[in-house]
Formats: structure tokens, sequence, C-alpha cells
């Protein structure tokens, strides 16, 4: 008897291929609509789709993802603002 498991990866062919998840199953599994043993590559940012007469995954470019997704800048809170002074104090 077979052990082996592999793992696979949904997608929702309603939605235009979208990711929707994956899976691990037997190594002998029979794939259904909607589902691939291709991994999505590394690097890839959110909508991921997959292209089936393609068969490869697809993403956002990085730069797009960014301007929709911009990233605060990191600003110290009061309590840590206070402890820097006194830090500089001590050293001084």
């Amino acid at each position: 008897m077979d052990n082996d498991m592999v793992q696979i990866w949904y997608y929702d062919i309603e939605n235009g291929g979208v990711y929707t998840g994956t899976d691990v199953v037997p190594a002998n599994h029979v794939l259904q609509v909607g589902e691939t043993f291709i991994r999505p590559e590394d690097g890839l940012y959110w909508p991921i789709y997959f292209v089936a007469d393609k068969q490869r995954w697809i993403g956002t470019p990085k730069e797009q993802w960014l301007k929709e997704h911009p990233q605060p800048k990191p600003e110290p809170d009061p309590q840590q603002v206070a402890l820097a002074g006194l830090l500089k104090d001590v050293a001084t």
C-alpha cells in the first residue's frame, strides 16, 4: 500500500482561477476541476491566479501591490521616546 502524500493547490474556476487554498492528498489522487499539483512560485503577490491553459500561477506585480497596500512608517511610541531620553541622560 502506498502511503506517499503530495500537496495540491486549489483555485476557483468561477472567480478567474484565484487561489483558494492547499491540501495534502495521497500521491495517487486524481485531480478534480479547480485543483493542480503545480506549486505557486515564491514572490507572487496577492491576488494569485492559476491560468489553466498555460498551467502556471500569476500574481500581482510587487510595485502595484505596494502602491495598493502602502506600509506605514514606524514611529516610536511615547514610552520608547522616554526610555531613549533616559538612556541618553545616563550616557552623558
